[in-house]
């Protein structure tokens, strides 16, 4: 399972532009692995997601609550044939409640973002009314991924809220493991993909949404 901040939108200052970390990012492979969470906020992030996803079983099959309760999130994949899993996560049912951002915005891995990129605001993809911090939750053996895109594709679909038209500010993307098998799961990106500009895809319709379907061989 993952947990995205997405879309990260900050305010590079120049003194952050010119940081190596930066640098790293945005003249290297597109992506670091530089900062990572502490055991401490990563219990808090699985504890405060544990939450939310028992309470919205609850809502969907309180007969087989206590079964989920036991199994846990790590394990969900085992039970999900008792809902139906298509239909009972949607993305807002995933966003963390304003009082969980406030939260997030307190760690330790949240202020070494801020001292590297400056300032951040957390995008209201969703217009709930507060940042967006949300998870996925991706069964093995099944097709719960997204395909190979880039980030720029979604934001020419509309989404990722109003603030991603503000361009005083630069857009970082968070991802953050919360439950995985090194080497057998998790993120997938193509280094320097971030320098390409041939990329060839189209829009297609999946689960009422628009996605979109890379077209040019890997």
């Amino acid at each position: 399972m993952e947990k995205v901040m997405d879309y990260s939108s900050s305010n590079l200052t120049n003194s952050c532009v010119n940081n190596a970390f930066v640098q790293t990012i945005y003249n290297g492979n597109g992506f670091s692995t530089q900062l990572k969470l502490s055991e401490t906020d990563l219990e808090t992030f699985r504890t405060m997601i544990r939450m939310q996803w028992l309470y919205r079983l609850q809502l969907l099959a309180p007969k087989e609550i206590n079964q989920f309760d036991k199994i846990g999130i790590e394990r969900y994949h085992e039970l999900s044939h008792l809902i139906d899993h298509a239909k009972a996560w949607p993305k807002t049912s995933r966003v963390l409640p304003k009082e969980a951002v406030a939260i997030v915005r307190k760690m330790d891995f949240f202020n070494q973002l801020e001292m590297e990129f400056g300032d951040i605001l957390i995008a209201d993809e969703e217009r709930l009314g507060w940042e967006n911090v949300y998870w996925r939750l991706v069964r093995p053996g099944n097709a719960d991924f997204g395909s190979f895109h880039t980030e720029n594709w979604f934001v020419q679909l509309g989404y990722y809220g109003t603030e991603i038209n503000d361009l005083t500010r630069e857009k970082v993307k968070i991802w953050i493991s919360i439950h995985s098998t090194p080497g057998k799961n998790g993120l997938m990106i193509v280094p320097n993909s971030h320098h390409r500009t041939d990329w060839k895809w189209h829009v297609e319709e999946r689960n009422g949404q628009k996605k979109n379907r890379l077209l040019t061989k890997m």
